[in-house]
C-alpha cells in the first residue's frame, strides 16, 4: 500500500504526503582523500540516516566522488565514471546555521544505479529528497560494490576512490572467442606493461568462462596497402584517382604515403595517411603532432567511393577501427582525433548500392562501433568524446542497436567501461572498476579481475 500510494503521488499528484524521514546534520569531520568538507552550515549538508552517511548529489559533490548524474523526464540515474578533472566541493556562498536535525523525503521516481533499476521503496537505507537535492547512502554496497570508493573511520569518515587495476587489450571476436592480452599484477599491487609480462587469453561466449591461450589475432584482417601511389598532388590507388591533395603541405613540400586495407565481402576497406617527407615537430604552441591527412575509401568492381576525408585537420584525423557486415551493408568504426586534442568514434555505413550513411545525433558526439545483435549493429555512445573532461550524460548515454530506419534501440543505460564486444547475440561489458565482465542481457557478471590474478600466482609470478 505504501509503494502504491508513493506511486499516485509522483504520478497523479495527489494529496497524500511522501514518506518522512528524520536525518541528522553530522557532528564529526569528513574527509575525501586529504580534503576537508566543508558541510556542516552549507546549503546543503551531509546528512545521517539509521547511523548511515548521506551525501547531497549536487554537481560539486557528485564530480568529486567520480559520479556522474542526469536528471530528465522525472528519471534519476547515477553512475560511476573515472573522469579526468573532479572538482573539490564548496561551502555554502551564504553563512546559515542549520539545525542538528532535519526532515527529508522518501524519493519516489525511477532511480537507476549504474544502469540497474533500484526498488528504493524496498530498500533498507533509501534515497532521499532534502532541499530539492537527492541524497545517496554511503552504504557498502553503494559506495564500495557500485562506485568503487574505500570509506574508513577513525573519528572522522574518509572516503577515497579505489580502482581496479587489472585491465585487458581486445584483439579479436570470432568463432564465439573474445581474445585478449592482459598483464597480471607483479609488483606492488601495480601492473607491469611488458612483453614479458603479457598473458594471451579468451573468453568463450559459449562455455561462459575464461582460458588461457592465443590471442586470435590475424595479420592478414588488415594488411599493407600496397597499391596506394602518389601523382603529384593526387592520392592515387592501382593507378585510379583516389582524392586532390593540392590544398594540403607547405608550397613545395614533398609528400608520402601509406596505409592498409581490409576485404569485407566483394569490397576492399583501404584507410590512407598522407604526410610532408622530413617534417620536424610542430612549433611550441602550435601543436606537438605532425601534420596529416587521412583519406577512407571503399573499392567494389572497379569504382573508387570516397568514405571520409580528414583534409589536414588534426582534430579530424581518423584511423579505422572496425569494419564487418552487418545486415548486408558494411559498417566502419572511425576512430577521430590524437591524444589531448580528444578522440571520439564516428559510425559509417556503406549501402551495396554504393551509399555512404553517417550515424549521428544531437545527443551522441561518440558512437563506436562494438559488434552485431541479430544482424543489428550494437554501438557505445557518449554525449562527447573522451578528451571532453568527463562530458557523459548516464540517462541519454549507453549501449544502443542501430535500427534499419536508423533509429537507437537501448540495450543497457550508461557505464563506465573498457573493452566491449559482442558474443553469440549478447552484448559483454567490461566494468573496469570491479573487474567484471558484464552480460547486458542476464546481468550475469564475470570476475575477470580475480581469474586474471590467480593465473599469475600459478604462473609463480610474485
Amino acid at each position: 500500500m505504501k509503494k502504491l500510494l508513493i506511486s499516485l503521488a509522483a504520478t497523479m499528484l495527489l494529496a497524500a504526503p511522501a514518506l518522512a524521514l528524520e536525518a541528522a546534520v553530522p557532528d564529526f569531520d569528513v574527509y575525501i582523500g586529504t580534503d576537508k568538507l566543508s558541510f556542516k552550515n552549507a546549503d546543503y549538508p551531509l546528512l545521517t540516516y539509521k547511523d548511515v552517511t548521506y551525501f547531497p548529489m549536487t554537481y560539486d559533490y557528485i564530480r568529486w566522488l567520480g559520479l556522474t548524474s542526469s536528471w530528465i523526464d522525472g528519471e534519476f540515474s547515477i553512475a560511476y565514471y573515472n573522469c579526468s578533472q573532479y572538482y573539490a566541493p564548496v561551502g555554502s556562498a551564504v553563512w546559515q546555521v542549520n539545525p542538528k536535525t532535519v526532515t527529508g523525503e522518501l524519493a519516489a521516481y525511477d532511480i537507476y544505479v549504474n544502469g540497474k533499476k533500484i526498488d528504493n521503496s524496498a530498500e533498507e537505507y533509501p534515497l532521499f529528497n532534502y532541499g530539492g537535492i537527492t541524497y545517496f547512502p554511503l552504504t557498502w554496497r553503494f559506495a564500495t560494490e557500485e562506485f568503487g570508493l574505500d570509506i574508513s573511520w577513525n573519528g572522522s569518515l574518509h572516503i577515497d576512490k579505489n580502482y581496479n587495476e587489472t585491465t585487458f587489450a581486445l584483439y579479436n571476436v570470432e568463432n564465439g572467442r573474445a581474445y585478449f592480452e592482459f598483464y597480471p599484477i607483479v609488483e606492488d599491487g601495480v601492473q607491469t606493461f611488458s612483453r614479458e609480462n603479457r598473458v594471451s587469453a579468451y573468453f568463450d561466449g559459449t562455455a561462459k568462462s575464461f582460458a588461457l591461450g592465443e590471442t586470435g589475432f590475424s595479420d592478414e584482417v588488415w594488411k599493407s596497402a600496397e597499391g596506394l601511389a602518389l601523382d603529384g598532388k593526387t592520392l592515387t590507388y592501382k593507378g585510379a584517382a583516389v582524392a586532390d591533395l593540392s590544398d594540403y603541405g607547405a608550397e613545395g613540400a614533398e609528400l608520402m604515403c601509406f596505409g592498409r586495407e581490409q576485404t569485407v565481402g566483394d569490397t576492399t576497406i583501404v584507410w590512407a595517411q598522407v604526410e610532408e617527407k622530413n617534417q620536424g615537430m610542430m612549433a611550441p604552441g602550435v601543436a606537438r603532432y605532425r601534420s596529416r591527412r587521412n583519406v577512407a575509401f571503399a573499392v567494389r568492381g572497379g569504382e573508387i567511393i570516397l568514405l571520409s576525408d580528414s583534409g589536414g585537420d588534426l582534430r579530424q584525423s581518423f584511423s579505422i577501427e572496425r569494419a564487418e557486415e552487418i545486415g548486408g551493408q558494411i559498417y566502419l568504426s572511425l576512430k577521430r582525433g590524437v591524444d589531448t586534442l580528444g578522440e571520439s568514434y564516428n559510425l559509417l555505413s556503406l549501402s551495396p548500392e554504393g551509399k555512404v550513411t553517417i550515424y549521428a545525433d544531437a545527443d551522441h558526439a561518440n558512437t563506436e562501433l562494438l559488434g552485431q545483435i541479430n544482424g543489428k549493429p550494437v554501438v557505445r555512445c557518449t554525449w562527447q568524446s573522451s578528451g571532453s573532461r568527463g562530458l557523459v550524460s548516464a540517462v541519454n548515454d549507453g549501449f544502443f542497436v542501430i535500427e534499419p530506419d536508423g533509429r537507437r534501440t537501448r540495450l543497457y543505460r550508461f557505464v563506465d567501461a573498457g573493452p566491449c564486444f559482442t558474443l553469440n547475440d549478447r552484448l559483454y561489458i567490461s566494468v573496469e572498476r570491479t573487474g567484471r565482465l558484464l552480460d547486458a542481457a542476464s546481468g550475469e557478471e564475470y570476475d575477470y579481475a580475480a581469474w586474471m590474478n590467480e593465473q599469475a600466482r600459478l604462473m609463480n609470478r610474485p
